[in-house]
C-alpha cells in the first residue's frame, strides 16, 4: 500500500515530463528504468546481504523491508504508472 500511494503522488510529475518530452522518449526511458528495477528485484536478496551480512542482525529485517518497499515503489511507478500512461 505504501509503495502504491507513494507512486501515485509522483505520477503528476511524470505526467509533466511526459508532456514536456513526449511519449517516445518517456516510453524508452521508463522501459530502461523498469528493466533495471526488475533486475534489482530479482537480486534483492543479494543487495540486502551486501549491506548486512548476518540474518540474525537486529537491523536486517528493517533494512530488508525498506529495500523491498523502495523497489516495489519503483516497480509501481515505472511499470504500472508511467509506462501505462505513455502507451495510451
Amino acid at each position: 500500500m505504501i509503495g502504491t500511494i507513494a507512486s501515485s503522488l509522483l505520477l503528476t510529475y511524470a505526467g509533466k515530463m511526459y508532456d514536456k518530452f513526449g511519449a517516445r522518449w518517456m516510453g524508452m526511458v521508463i522501459s530502461i528504468i523498469l528493466a533495471i528495477v526488475l533486475l534489482m528485484l530479482s537480486q534483492s536478496d543479494r543487495i540486502i546481504h551486501f549491506f548486512i551480512k548476518e540474518n540474525s542482525s537486529a537491523g536486517y529485517a528493517p533494512f530488508a523491508i525498506t529495500v523491498l518497499l523502495l523497489l516495489f515503489f519503483a516497480l509501481r511507478f515505472s511499470g504500472q504508472g508511467v509506462l501505462t500512461s505513455a502507451s495510451l
